[in-house]
């Protein structure tokens, strides 16, 4: 039997945690089962007796906790697809109500009437676009022209 001191049972139980010990490196098992574990490692304790006692009985508080995160995370996981799901689908429906107002809209575009609104429809809030940029430019030059003229005193 090997005796390993508390710094060796650190190093060991990372190797351990990663399934990478040695035959010599298990003395772990007895280690853990000793008196001698210092406080910060006592959380192993049950980890070890649990294996020790081929995984027999109940698994340990920690392994019941890791088994608890992983499927609040999984569930987690579920909640954010079908959010993204939903969004998914609101945006198609909205995408929908545009093109709804539309309808039976069509531009002539090299002699030829094109009346998909999928293809029209950039082309059409394109020309919006340009319509408020002119309506804010005649705004503007109505405004500074009437500034500059004298109104007339009643």
């Amino acid at each position: 039997m090997t005796t390993i001191h508390q710094d060796q049972a650190r190093q060991w139980l990372e190797k351990f945690l990663d399934g990478m010990t040695s035959n010599e490196e298990e003395a772990l098992y007895t280690f853990f089962a000793s008196d001698e574990v210092p406080k910060d490692l006592w959380k192993y304790k049950k980890m070890f007796a649990w294996y020790a006692e081929k995984m027999q009985g109940e698994l340990p508080h920690r392994a019941k906790t890791r088994h608890k995160i992983m499927r609040g995370l999984s569930i987690a996981a579920s909640v954010l697809l079908l959010a993204g799901i939903g969004l998914g689908v609101q945006k198609h429906v909205e995408q929908q109500k545009v093109y709804e107002s539309y309808e039976g809209s069509y531009i002539l575009h090299n002699g030829k009437k094109i009346t998909d609104i999928r293809e029209i429809l950039p082309r059409l809030q394109a020309t919006e676009s340009q319509v408020k940029i002119l309506k804010q430019e005649v705004h503007q030059q109505i405004t500074e022209k009437t500034d500059e003229e004298e109104l007339p005193v009643i």
